[in-house]
């Protein structure tokens, strides 16, 4: 028998994309001090897709191309593990 594998290293599940954008959109406009029209001009969409994206109970997911965009943005990475994917900010080097 195969043993209980971690969440993200199961067959069949893929990235939390909504989780990550929603995340990556409160900082950046928490940082920013931006509206969601202005983000949404950012990532060259409409402010309807940006809530779209952010919200739980929409089907739709933010394209990775959005999600790599803010990371770039806010200089975050995405790291991920069997067990979780999260965006955070990128390291410095010492």
């Amino acid at each position: 028998t195969i043993k209980a594998l971690p969440k993200f290293a199961q067959k069949g599940i893929g990235l939390p994309r909504k989780q990550l954008f929603s995340a990556l959109r409160e900082q950046y406009l928490s940082v920013r001090d931006d509206s969601n029209a202005q983000l949404a001009e950012y990532l060259e969409t409409t402010p309807q897709a940006v809530s779209a994206w952010a919200n739980e109970s929409s089907s739709r997911c933010a394209p990775m191309w959005a999600i790599l965009r803010l990371c770039h943005n806010l200089n975050y990475q995405i790291v991920m593990t069997a067990e979780q994917v999260v965006a955070q900010p990128v390291e410095e080097e010492v």
